[in-house]
């Protein structure tokens, strides 16, 4: 028999909620349960009949229409379980997805695990066992406090129990991979795909994390699909159609030559461009003027030069580079004439899907690299020193650094440097990140206070 247990280890500032649970060996007096709102109503009468009158009625549900042992007792959790299976098997259109699964309940040691996965692989046997001393009443505080450290994916209460019922549903599809991914891990750099949805390499826990979060209706790039696939998920799932990815337009231009969008963009903001064409002209005005709205000045760019020129560029993949000395703190914005631009909307996109950009706008191309100048101005030998040190491997991210910031993109990791230009990129198309992510951006930016999109 192989156990696995799922660490939730809450990792706030503070006393932990998951602290505050403690061990008993008995339920409170509970005279009536409103199953709905999960309320508990408490005096010292000795009504606990009802509360396991309650949950005994959501195990015959389970049993009856699910094919699920439950011996579940606990009213809080049984009405979480029920909710979940009914969303998986709905969405599925089949009530028998978890037939012959056990779900138990116990005082476990742990008291910040919610639950143990425990099965055997041979016997195709595998249980939920639903951990008493943990303190299901304050799940939502609880869900995200650890979501705002980067631990899991979304704040949804519902995730732990999503997770569990996704270890079923891989474990049933293929109890051979499930057995062996549990002690398996991304790694050669496909741990930094791993780590937006988890905050750990294990492929055992991406795959049930990945349920999970698509389960909440969210769109993620194909990368972490290909990645589920191809290391025996159960690739034979359903799930809620996602809502689509948010693109806020911001500014758009239309000059119909570049000398229009050359003299904008001097007149404005003090910028000496040169582009490929009208089009990136246009687009690259646009960006200026969103970070420019969302600085609250057109001065922040002054002094800026644009040059379409192929020599700093060793190859055709990269698009746009800062050229920067921070002894002089004087920095040049080169354009690669070599690079696709003709597919650069699809190369975007590609981008996007490969997790190695947050966001498709073609426009972010040219507020990644002008977000490089805010760096760079802001304090020139700070980001000068921090850019080679990265660089030159003398330091890096370490693991908890690394989960942080692969939050926003794969390539984010990289450098302070990249992850700002992906943060604010991200941020000017109203994308969200964990607290977390937003302290380590705060702690490391050089530049001026954005106000960003909502």
């Amino acid at each position: 028999m192989s156990i696995l247990t799922i660490g939730m280890k809450h990792a706030g500032k503070g006393v932990s909620l998951l602290r505050k649970s403690v061990l008993c060996t008995k339920p409170q007096n509970i005279t009536s349960i409103n199953i709905n709102k999960l309320k508990y109503v408490q005096n010292t009468g000795e009504d606990v009949f009802e509360l396991k009158n309650t949950a005994t009625k959501i195990n015959l549900q389970l049993k009856n229409v699910y094919n699920i042992e439950s011996e579940i007792s606990n009213p809080e959790i049984s009405k979480r379980v029920l909710s979940t299976v009914e969303d998986y098997c709905n969405v599925n259109k089949n009530n028998n997805l978890f037939k012959g699964a056990k779900l138990k309940q116990d005082f476990l040691d742990n008291i910040d695990n919610p639950s143990t996965t425990s099965w055997d692989y041979n016997t195709k046997d595998i249980s939920i066992t639903f951990n008493e001393n943990f303190d299901w009443k304050n799940l939502k505080q609880i869900s995200q406090e650890l979501y705002d450290n980067c631990e899991i994916p979304n704040n949804n209460p519902n995730f732990y129990i999503y997770r569990d019922c996704a270890n079923i549903l891989n474990f049933k599809h293929n109890p051979y991979a499930f057995h062996f991914n549990n002690s398996r891990h991304f790694v050669n750099g496909s741990e930094l795909d791993a780590y937006r949805l988890s905050d750990t390499s294990n492929i055992l826990k991406f795959n049930s994390s990945y349920v999970a979060a698509r389960m909440s209706g969210k769109k993620y790039p194909k990368a972490l699909l290909t990645m589920f696939e191809e290391n025996g998920g159960n690739t034979n799932l359903k799930f809620p159609k996602p809502t689509p990815n948010r693109i806020i337009q911001g500014s758009i231009h239309h000059f119909k030559n570049q000398k229009d969008a050359i003299n904008y963009l001097s007149k404005h903001y003090g910028i000496d461009g040169n582009f490929i064409d009208t089009k990136q002209a246009n687009l690259f005005a646009g960006a200026v003027d969103d970070l420019s709205k969302a600085l609250g000045s057109n001065e922040y760019f002054r002094g800026l030069k644009v040059s379409v020129d192929p020599t700093p560029f060793e190859n055709t993949l990269t698009k746009m580079t800062l050229s920067w000395n921070y002894a002089t703190g004087k920095a040049e914005l080169f354009i690669n004439p070599a690079y696709n631009w003709k597919n650069a909307k699809k190369l975007n996109v590609s981008d996007y899907d490969e997790l190695f950009h947050p966001t498709i706008n073609p426009k972010d191309t040219y507020i990644h690299e002008l977000v490089h100048w805010l760096d760079f101005k802001g304090n020139p030998t700070r980001f000068g020193e921090t850019e080679i040190a990265f660089s030159s491997g003398k330091t890096y991210y370490n693991q908890k650094g690394k989960i942080i910031t692969a939050k926003v993109s794969s390539y984010a990791p990289k450098s302070p440097g990249e992850f700002h230009s992906e943060y604010i990129s991200a941020r000017m198309n109203g994308i969200k990140f964990p607290k977390a992510v937003d302290k380590e951006f705060e702690a490391g930016w050089n530049g001026p206070v954005l106000n960003f999109p909502d």
